[in-house]
């Protein structure tokens, strides 16, 4: 696969400085900004460098939108040396600034540096490859992601439903030390008090009507990891319960005296705020304390849409069909409340709805139109 240096810039001398091709990657200059988009679509871009006189022409926020939505670093070059600017470019946003004429083992130099950050930066978050995304935002989650596999402290989760803290769980557990054990999801919405706790540690024989011997969840995980779904409905006496077990790492059996040591990282997913439920009373403190050692926020769909693309390629590329680019302002355009989940059944839809055309277009697309 051909790899590219993006030069924005009108300056023929700039151009002549970098040729056809630099540090190994294929040279491609644009001098209109605006026209340029469609490339990084199609080609690997792997480093963006930008002439100071575009910047001069108010697309400085533009150019950061590409390095951002497609998760490359970018240099500002120039002719002038300004004092406070290296500064203000990085504050900005830029990676470095390069001034020119300069010697060609120099701009080597300085470019080696920077496709090495980038290199750097795709490998320690490769792991988490599979959590589609790479807004600054999603990247540095999965920075976090990659060390918090590496322990066993629990994780809380948290995000609107929709966001993928499920899948993101089960990928923390395939990654982690622990992966070769099971991975277990207990969605605490589906239990009342005594069945949840029953179903958690198992029971004994003549515990209650019709009880056997039977091991619960912990057990059944032992080893592993078990996911506690949507925390935030748990009734307070199952709190209580779920504290005493976080923090003794000892269970007893429902009718049992025998105490049960096992070993399970536990991780915790909500999608509500549990700061409001516990001013609300609706929530333990100290439980939220001992659960939320590790926190993980996902953002919604609506607050990373340069992602977008990134779904729609990932979901339509084995199915024969391409988006309009009519149909894909109006995806970009609507606020996803049901988030992923949302998006994944808008295009399955979007599918089955355009069986007769290769092109998905606008009436092909129907959204759920849930309130906020």
């Amino acid at each position: 696969m051909v790899e590219y240096i993006v030069l924005f810039s009108a300056d023929a001398s700039l151009i002549q400085i970098f040729g056809d091709t630099i540090c190994g990657l294929q040279v491609e200059s644009f001098s209109n900004i605006l026209q340029s988009t469609s490339f990084f679509e199609t080609h690997a871009v792997r480093l963006l460098l930008i002439d100071f006189v575009n910047l001069n022409a108010g697309y400085n926020s533009f150019l950061l939108q590409i390095k951002d939505r497609f998760n490359i670093p970018a240099a500002i070059l120039s002719k002038e040396f300004f004092p406070d600017f290296p500064v203000q470019a990085i504050k900005a946003g830029f990676d470095d600034y390069i001034l020119y004429p300069v010697k060609q083992c120099i701009l080597e130099s300085r470019l080696e540096k920077l496709l090495k950050r980038d290199t750097q930066s795709v490998a320690a978050i490769a792991p988490f490859d599979a959590f589609i995304g790479k807004t600054p935002v999603i990247c540095q989650l999965k920075q976090k992601l990659v060390e918090y596999a590496k322990t066993d402290l629990p994780i809380l989760l948290e995000g609107e439903s929709g966001t993928g803290k499920s899948f993101l769980a089960e990928l923390i557990h395939k990654h982690s030390l622990r992966k070769e054990r099971n991975f277990r999801t207990l969605n605490l919405s589906c239990f009342d008090t005594p069945v949840f706790f029953s179903e958690l540690v198992g029971s004994v024989k003549g515990a209650f009507t019709d009880a056997v011997d039977r091991k619960g969840f912990i057990e059944e995980t032992e080893g592993g990891t078990l996911l506690f779904d949507e925390i935030g409905e748990t009734p307070l006496k199952s709190q209580t319960q779920l504290l005493h077990l976080t923090e003794s790492r000892e269970m007893f059996r429902v009718g049992s005296t025998k105490p049960i040591k096992f070993n399970v990282r536990f991780l915790f997913a909500t999608n509500s705020d549990l700061t409001e439920r516990i001013a609300s009373g609706l929530f333990r403190r100290d439980l939220f304390h001992r659960i939320s050692v590790l926190r993980i926020k996902i953002p919604p769909l609506r607050e990373r849409k340069d992602d977008i693309p990134l779904f729609i390629d990932h979901f339509l590329k084995n199915t024969g069909k391409i988006l309009s680019p009519e149909g894909f302002f109006k995806l970009l355009d609507y606020p996803w409340p049901g988030n992923v989940r949302e998006l994944i059944n808008c295009l399955k839809r979007a599918v089955v709805l355009s069986s007769c055309e290769n092109v998905i277009k606008t009436n092909d697309i129907e959204f759920d139109q849930i309130p906020f």
